[in-house]
């Protein structure tokens, strides 16, 4: 799971194939395994992201701080200082390997999470019920979840259409539909999602590109990085040279 607080620039970040705008003060919840993207309409954006593992709510999955019917994104220009100083002081101490450090790492981190939570219930929308109850729906929220659970391998559109049991080609039809993506291009999205956690996380900070190609799927770091490029604007190592300059300026 993780949560971005967008400093500067106006964008778009895209949460499970829909875009939402970005502006300075916004605040985004992605949950585990759900793909994401940032665009910035010019350089110079500026964003701080906290991966979270090991977090469980009530009623919620484990690494899950949204529900389906929750606007991933809001705009918090009463709050957002609040929480850029608690993500501040968070990756400070996070760099301290004292037992008093890690302690203080745990109580920001519990105070961050509860307060964007609380901020986050006021976006939730009434889902469409029509929609829930349509059958293509229902295949096509199958697919996803499957999808998730395996995007690191080598999928196929055949494999996820045999896990839910339809042809091919109709799959395609009721995912393009819903998602306005294709199947591969979802797979893309969670894969580059994937990366992007794994590139701003200090305990991988020294996994190679070609490494991290193959941890996602890939069968060439070249295929990775166009595919890096395309979505993100930048290399995986200019994204990860540009998280880590950030995280030394705090």
């Amino acid at each position: 799971m993780e949560l971005f607080l967008f400093i500067e620039g106006n964008g778009t970040y895209t949460h499970n194939a829909i875009d939402y705008s970005i502006c300075p003060k916004s605040v985004a919840i992605c949950n585990s395994h759900s793909s994401h993207a940032e665009n910035f309409t010019k350089a110079g954006g500026r964003f701080l992201v906290i991966g979270i593992t090991g977090i469980k709510i009530q009623d919620f999955r484990k690494d899950h701080l949204i529900s389906s019917n929750t606007k991933p994104i809001f705009y918090a220009p009463d709050q957002f200082d609040i929480y850029y100083s608690l993500a501040k002081m968070l990756f400070r101490f996070s760099k301290k390997k004292t037992s008093y450090a890690k302690e203080n790492v745990s109580l920001l981190l519990k105070s961050l999470i509860l307060q964007i939570f609380e901020e986050s219930i006021s976006n939730r929308v009434k889902p469409s019920s029509a929609l829930m109850l349509t059958p293509e729906w229902s295949i096509g929220n199958q697919a996803k979840s499957f999808i998730a659970r395996h995007f690191t391998e080598d999928l196929k559109v055949e494999n996820v259409a045999d896990a839910v049991q339809v042809s091919a080609s109709y799959l395609a039809h009721i995912f393009k539909k819903e998602t306005g993506l294709t199947i591969m291009q979802y797979v893309t999205r969670l894969r580059i999602g994937e990366a992007q956690t794994q590139l701003t996380d200090n305990c991988q900070a020294k996994i190679s590109v070609t490494e991290l190609s193959h941890m996602l799927g890939y069968n060439s770091s070249n295929n990775f990085y166009i595919a890096f490029k395309k979505n993100v604007g930048c290399s995986p190592s200019e994204y990860r040279e540009y998280y880590h300059a950030v995280q030394e300026q705090i």
